[in-house]
């Protein structure tokens, strides 16, 4: 895990992008996948068995704060 200072994340931009289903050419080719949690309560390890980081892609998640999603693997 690379360990980063405060100032490296004041630095960097944040990316707000508001996506409509309109903005999707094929509508109907939009898989919804539901992420469960573990026993601790944690949904990176579910999370990272449902998405491939190499595939160039538009992925959408949508979980609440506190769910361990910023835990490196």
């Amino acid at each position: 895990m690379k360990i980063i200072e405060v100032t490296e994340l004041l630095n960097t931009p944040i990316e707000y992008k508001k996506i409509k289903e309109s903005d999707f050419i094929d509508i109907n080719n939009i898989s919804k996948e539901i992420v469960s949690k573990d026993s601790e309560g944690y949904v990176l390890s579910d999370l990272n068995s449902k998405i491939n980081l190499l595939e160039k892609d538009t992925t959408i998640i949508n979980i609440g704060v506190g769910l361990g999603k910023w835990i490196s693997p």
